[in-house]
């Protein structure tokens, strides 16, 4: 007896299986004629398919033509199930290709509807100007990011001094955090931010490859290859928003706060 994944890589074979079972649990009874006018295949072809289909159990003849069986139907709707996913992981596939499962799992409709920003050799910095756009406009702003960079610390740092309403909760590995205190280009900014009352700041143990941030009202998840930025989506959609809290509450339970 053929296995659940065996049925999924016989319609994967060929779109016209596909097309033909699609066809007939919308609109049937169908018989071969109608069939052929529906699919762009020979009537050759058509006949070859329903057979198939029809000894695998998808479909039944009766009066008037075909139609699906309650089993084809099942395995339509399965197979719709993961053509939608597989499209939709494959549109987000600059982030999601580069995240380790078991470090963040990303359900792939988390992200659907999503801006998708990408790094290209004539823009190398625009996941960063993006993220610092977001940043500049949010009053609560909620982050964890892989490294300090020039900028985003400038940027911080300036603004923690001139808004008083500002409220900033940032996770850094640890080796990040000591690295940017005796950076000669940004330590004076870093260390602005970290003394200032508006910014808590949380040492993660380990080091990362990925940026998360919930920026006021956007979510924006980022990866990098390579040390650089790579990818980043960002969306306003409730439920991302969510995701992006939960995730960054577990992240900090393993990390330990900094004091100035």
């Amino acid at each position: 007896m053929p296995r659940p994944d065996d049925e999924l890589a016989f319609l994967l074979r060929s779109d016209n299986r596909t097309e033909i079972l699609a066809a007939l649990c919308e609109a049937g009874p169908l018989d071969r004629y109608e069939l052929e006018s529906r699919v762009d295949a020979s009537r050759r072809t058509v006949t070859r398919i329903v057979g198939a289909l029809t000894e695998r159990g998808y479909l039944a003849e009766r009066d008037g033509g075909y139609v699906a069986t309650a089993f084809g139907s099942a395995i339509a709707d399965a197979y719709d199930d993961y053509r939608r996913t597989a499209d939709l992981a494959d549109a987000y596939r600059p982030v999601l290709g580069h995240l380790d499962s078991d470090r963040l799992p990303v359900d792939p409709e988390l992200l659907r509807g999503a801006e998708l920003t990408l790094a290209s050799e004539t823009s190398p910095y625009a996941l960063l100007d993006r993220v610092l756009q977001l940043r500049s406009s949010a009053t609560t702003i909620r982050e964890m990011a892989p490294s300090v960079e020039a900028k985003s610390v400038a940027q911080l740092a300036e603004r923690v001094g001139s808004e008083p309403a500002l409220d900033v909760e940032v996770i850094l590995p640890a080796s990040a955090i000591e690295e940017a205190a005796s950076h000669p280009e940004y330590a004076e900014a870093h260390a602005a931010t970290r003394e200032s009352d508006a910014v808590e700041l949380y040492a993660y143990p380990e080091p990362f490859g990925f940026m998360l941030g919930r920026l006021g009202e956007t979510g924006a998840l980022a990866v990098g290859v390579d040390g650089r930025p790579h990818a980043l989506v960002e969306s306003t959609d409730p439920e991302f928003l969510s995701w992006i809290e939960d995730r960054l509450a577990e992240f900090r339970r393993e990390a330990t706060p900094v004091t100035g």
